[in-house]
Formats: C-alpha cells, sequence, structure tokens
C-alpha cells in the first residue's frame, strides 16, 4: 500500500514537473511574440526623425501683414511644397528649419488646388519626402500631421524658440472626398490647426499622403456623388491628396518618388494593448503566471518548482563542446539580371550611380541594339540605381515614348522614380525586354 502511494506521489511530481516546464516556456515564448510584434509594427523613432527632419516653416511678410504655415522638401532639398493660401502676393518668402533661414520665390501656384511650389535659393540638407498615391491609402490607416500650429508671426522669427520645432499629431484617414472644385480630399481626425497649413500628412512608413489644409471648407462631393455640408467643430480635418501634386511637380519639372507597396498592416500606427494579438499574449502570460504561483504556495510545488530549475539548468560545457565561430556573414551586392530580350541570363552589378538603358550609346551604359521589340526602346529609356543609405532600387522613366513597367503591368511614371524590392520585375516597352533586381552574395 504505501510504496503504491510513493509510486503515485511519484507520477505525479513528474507530471507536475512537466506541467510547470511546459508553463515556463509558454510565458517566455509569449513575452518574446509579444516584444517581436511590437518591434514589427511599431513606429520606429528613425522614421519619425525623418519626417520632421522633411518639415519646414513658411514665413511670409508683406508690407504690415505676415503669413505662417508650414511645408515639406522635395526636389533634393531645392524646393518646398505648402499651400497657396499661406502665400500672399509680392510677399517676401522664408523658409525657416532648425537655426537657419532661406529665401525663396514661388516657382508654380495653383489656385484651384490650394498648391505651391517654392523655389529656394538655395538647396538645403534636409530629406526630399517620399510620396505614397491614393491607390495605396486606405480608411482607418493611421497617419500623422507634422507643422507648425501656433507659430508666433513674427518677422524677425527667434530660431532658437520653440516656434521653429516640429509639432506632431496623430489620428487616422476617415473618409476620401473631393471639394466642391472636384480636388481630392483626405478627412482625417489628426489635430489640423492655424500653422499647420501645407505641412505634410505622413502615413506610419513615412509616405507623404496628402497636404494639410487648414482653409475652411463649407461644402465636399462624397464617392457616390452626394454634396455634403462640412460640419463646424473639432475632430475634421482635411489634405489634399498627394496625387494631386504630381501633375504640379510635372509641370515644374521636379522628380519625386513614389512607394512600389503600401504601408503594411500593423505598421500604421504600432501595435496597442487594445489589440488583439497583445490582449492574447497577456491574457496567456497572466494564466500561466497564476498557475506557477499557486504551484509554488505548497511545500511539494516549491520541491517541484526547485527540480524543474535544477534539471533546466544544462552542464557546464568544455571547450570540446563549443562550436567553432560562424563564418562572416557575406555581404550581398545589388544586381541587375536580364529576364528577356538582349541581356537575357547576363548580371550586371548596381552601384549608387544611375544606370541607363537605351538604344543610344551616348546616353546609355547598357544599349539596345538587338532583339524583338528593340527598336520601341528610346535613346535614354529608363535608369535604375540602388541606394545603399536606405537599401532599396530605384526605377525612373526617362520620358520614354512607349513607356517603362513594373511588372505585371504598372506604368512608370516619367519624370517620378518608384522604390522597387528584391525580386522586382520591369520591362521597357514590351515584355520581350524584362529586367529583375535582385539582391545576390
Amino acid at each position: 500500500m504505501i510504496k503504491k502511494t510513493i509510486s503515485k506521489l511519484t507520477i505525479k511530481n513528474k507530471f507536475l514537473s512537466k506541467l510547470l516546464r511546459v508553463i515556463l516556456v509558454g510565458v517566455f515564448i509569449v513575452v518574446i511574440l509579444q516584444f517581436k510584434v511590437m518591434f514589427l509594427f511599431g513606429q520606429s523613432d528613425e522614421t519619425i526623425e525623418q519626417m520632421q527632419a522633411s518639415t519646414v516653416l513658411v514665413l511670409c511678410t508683406a508690407g504690415n501683414g505676415s503669413s505662417v504655415g508650414s511645408g515639406f522638401v522635395v526636389g533634393n532639398g531645392k524646393y518646398v511644397i505648402t499651400n497657396r493660401h499661406v502665400i500672399t502676393d509680392e510677399s517676401n518668402i522664408l523658409v525657416v528649419f532648425d537655426r537657419y533661414k532661406v529665401n525663396a520665390t514661388v516657382k508654380l501656384k495653383s489656385e484651384h488646388k490650394d498648391l505651391v511650389i517654392l523655389e529656394l535659393n538655395q538647396a538645403i540638407d534636409r530629406p526630399s519626402v517620399l510620396f505614397a498615391p491614393r491607390s495605396q491609402v486606405k480608411k482607418a490607416q493611421v497617419v500623422y500631421a507634422m507643422g507648425f500650429p501656433g507659430a508666433a508671426v513674427k518677422e524677425n522669427i527667434d530660431t532658437d524658440s520653440s516656434i521653429t520645432e516640429v509639432k506632431i499629431s496623430k489620428g487616422i484617414i476617415s473618409a476620401f472626398v473631393k471639394s466642391a472644385q472636384g480636388v481630392s480630399l483626405i478627412q482625417t481626425d489628426a489635430a489640423i490647426n492655424p500653422g499647420n497649413s501645407g505641412g505634410p500628412l505622413f502615413n506610419a512608413c513615412g509616405y507623404v499622403v496628402g497636404v494639410n489644409e487648414m482653409k475652411a471648407l463649407t461644402e465636399v462631393v462624397t464617392p457616390d456623388g452626394r454634396s455634403v455640408r462640412v460640419p463646424e467643430g473639432e475632430g475634421v480635418g482635411w489634405a489634399i491628396a498627394a496625387d494631386e501634386l504630381f501633375p504640379e511637380l510635372e509641370s515644374a519639372g521636379i522628380s519625386y518618388t513614389e512607394a512600389s507597396e503600401p504601408c503594411l498592416p500593423g505598421q500604421d500606427g504600432g501595435t496597442t494593448n487594445r489589440d488583439p494579438l497583445v490582449l492574447i499574449g497577456i491574457s496567456a502570460a497572466f494564466l500561466m503566471g497564476v498557475i506557477a504561483v499557486v504551484l509554488a504556495l505548497t511545500k511539494q510545488g516549491r520541491q517541484i518548482v526547485k527540480n524543474t530549475f535544477t534539471k533546466s539548468i544544462p552542464a557546464k560545457k568544455t571547450d570540446e563542446d563549443i562550436p567553432p565561430s560562424p563564418a562572416p556573414i557575406k555581404k550581398l551586392k545589388p544586381l541587375l539580371r536580364g529576364l528577356a530580350g538582349q541581356y537575357a541570363g547576363m548580371e550586371i552589378e548596381l552601384n549608387d550611380e544611375p544606370l541607363a538603358i537605351g538604344r543610344d550609346p551616348r546616353m546609355s551604359q547598357l544599349v539596345l541594339t538587338e532583339g524583338t521589340g528593340w527598336d520601341e526602346v528610346s535613346g535614354r529609356h529608363c535608369t535604375v540605381t540602388y541606394d545603399f543609405e536606405k537599401k532599396y532600387f530605384l526605377l525612373e522613366d526617362n520620358w520614354s515614348s512607349n513607356g517603362t513597367f513594373v511588372a505585371p503591368r504598372r506604368e512608370v511614371k516619367p519624370g517620378g522614380p518608384v522604390l522597387l524590392r528584391n525580386r522586382d520585375r520591369f520591362y521597357l516597352s514590351t515584355e520581350n525586354i524584362m529586367f529583375e533586381v535582385i539582391m545576390e552574395e
């Protein structure tokens, strides 16, 4: 009888010991997964800093009047976008960033769209923004309005003060509508106040989805064609969709870059304690922790915990047990691989200098002289580059006659480079002249 009882207790202890090991391992995995989710989906400080660096203050003075607004940098630091209503006629325009001021003039203005492009008298060392077109922007995505709300209007603005510090407000995209003039607008609940006019509206990946507009709107047109009066009150902000700016940039001869893919789910605002995945993780960790505490309250449970940890600690390794150091990680290099046409099967290593593809050897490094469809290729048809700092490929159509396309059938707008991912394919005029960008050892 006693032997049977001892045997049962031994079996029970082994079972509880294994159960505790499973619980502890489960808690560890849940915690790691939760931190991994937050790491992958959380908004990075680097992205926020890049958004702020691209945002500038626009100060206009004319006679006794002054106006102030926000703007953002395009065209390699030479141009700034803002609202037309920020700029008064015959005004002295200053672009302010950090502790610096730069004079600017109007390059192009659109009364109809309430947009203006300013040309700086010297390029500034600030990053140009990337754009997300309307096709990549969805309702409920998180957005950040950047600018200078409440900035004091002074001719001699104190650049050492907090006035020139970029302010951030966070919200979501509520709706897509058109103004009574037919301009595409994005409705958001991100706080947009006086001083925000002309500033950028970013998604969580750091791409500009719209130009903030503080100008009062009284009527908008919904996607189904209905005319709706705009209610007064807080919680409703408007931004001109980025797509409305593209024709203006092209008309001014300013290059710009569009994102090649949407901002991924989860990147749009990070993980919060209300997210289902995190709630499940926290609940599971809490339940497992309670079970572990209950086991530790009894003498038998404490012994099981002690035995569990004692058995879990591995024996000290000898020099013979230590595996050799892993081989150094090989650096990847960016390549352009021909898939169809004259250069099929060939690989060309890319660098930070644009590689031009076309028929004219005077303007192109990769020259097409034969194959199906080669006569439809322009002299300097397109260029492809790899940005080693940001680690992405750029494809730009050089105003070709028959177009450049990202496979399967997405046309690249002339003068506006698009981002390419590893293994993305593109073709010149016809799929018979196709290339692929890859990262390879």
